[in-house]
């Protein structure tokens, strides 16, 4: 995440400012998400599900929210959710807005998926 894009939680009106992942399931599934920043200094962060569907404006929004991890200064943060065939965003993020950090994803599932970023707008 680099200040640029860092639009911090969802408390935050630059939410979607973000990087966003799409997800996309062909059957019902478990699926963890493991959010882990590998490097130092640990920010603290984490991830949204949700839904793909966009408000009338033509955005995400966090009514569509289907699940997330906690926010951590650690390691690395995960959850576990049983989301139905169709289209997510995941989308992980800093606490606050403007921080940089380095992340991985990691998705565990016993359903293939598909698991890809959605371009950032310029």
């Amino acid at each position: 995440i680099n200040a640029e894009y860092g639009g911090g939680c969802i408390n935050n009106p630059t939410w979607l400012e973000n990087p966003k992942y799409a997800l996309v399931l062909e059957k019902e599934t478990e699926i963890r998400i493991v959010l882990s920043q590998p490097l130092p200094p640990l920010q603290i962060a984490g991830c949204y599900v949700l839904l793909f569907k966009k408000n009338n404006d033509g955005l995400l929004s966090s009514k569509n929210l289907v699940g997330k991890t906690e926010f951590s200064e650690t390691k690395e943060v995960q959850c576990t959710l049983t989301l139905a065939a169709n289209i997510y965003v995941v989308l992980p993020c800093t606490f606050n807005p403007g921080k940089e950090g380095q992340f991985d994803i990691a998705l565990y599932t016993e359903q293939p998926c598909q698991f890809v970023p959605v371009p950032v707008k310029q």
